[in-house]
């Protein structure tokens, strides 16, 4: 059998001559010893090589390529279409006007009544479902679903209803001095909820939004007569 040199070989093993002849030969043990280990070495590396395996995108300007050596996944893009877009760098601010916070809590909480009040229309209450905390009988807190009652911002009285806004639990003075609104019949109260809408979103409600909000501190007794001589 001949044996076909191979591109690794050493040059001094000649491509012609019997492989099973070169044993006879002095020193032809560690020769062969030597050229087997070198011949199984490049197959390997040759066999087990970078295989860059490409495949054909739709898009141009992308080409994507898997090297099993690393067993690593990329992609390659065509840097000139970079040239269209326009970087920045920026550090993204997690804070928010507290005038927008406040004005989009108030429309959230009057979108709510709406609800409240087609359910009242009905003769229903208006629900949601929030999650609760208990304690099973194995002693452990669990979350369960628990259907909770949503108190409407209108009430009856004085043969008609009186429509509030409330921002939490604190009710706000539209006009500066009064508290509510007056109609005289609960079909009416809708009315009155979308201008409230309507005014909390052109931010006409921020003035009196930030003086509900605003805290007063509580002096004791001697703290306040010594922030007065003050």
């Amino acid at each position: 059998m001949l044996v076909k040199r191979h591109p690794d070989l050493p040059r001094h093993l000649p491509a012609s001559r019997p492989f099973h002849s070169q044993l006879n030969t002095p020193g032809a043990t560690v020769t062969a010893v030597r050229t087997l280990f070198i011949c199984v070495v490049a197959g390997l590396f040759r066999g087990s090589g970078s295989l860059l395996i490409r495949a054909n995108s739709d898009r141009a300007d992308e080409d994507q390529a898997i090297d099993t050596r690393y067993g690593c996944f990329y992609r390659e893009y065509d840097m000139t279409k970079f040239t269209k877009l326009n970087f920045k760098s920026v550090t993204r601010s997690t804070l928010r006007d507290p005038v927008i916070v406040r004005r989009e809590k108030l429309v959230a909480g009057l979108k709510q009544q709406l609800l409240v009040h087609a359910a009242a229309l009905k003769g229903e209450a208006h629900r949601v479902e929030r999650t609760t905390w208990i304690k099973n009988e194995y002693g452990e807190r669990v979350a369960v679903p628990a259907q909770r009652r949503v108190r409407p911002w209108f009430f009856e009285q004085d043969a008609g209803w009186y429509v509030q806004c409330r921002y939490g639990a604190r009710v706000i003075t539209m006009d500066g001095k009064n508290n509510a609104v007056f109609v005289s019949s609960l079909a009416e109260v809708g009315a009155v909820l979308d201008v409230f809408i309507a005014a909390a979103q052109a931010g006409e409600l921020d003035t009196a939004l930030a003086r509900v909000v605003r805290r007063t501190l509580k002096l004791k007794p001697g703290a306040a007569r010594a922030a007065a001589n003050d």
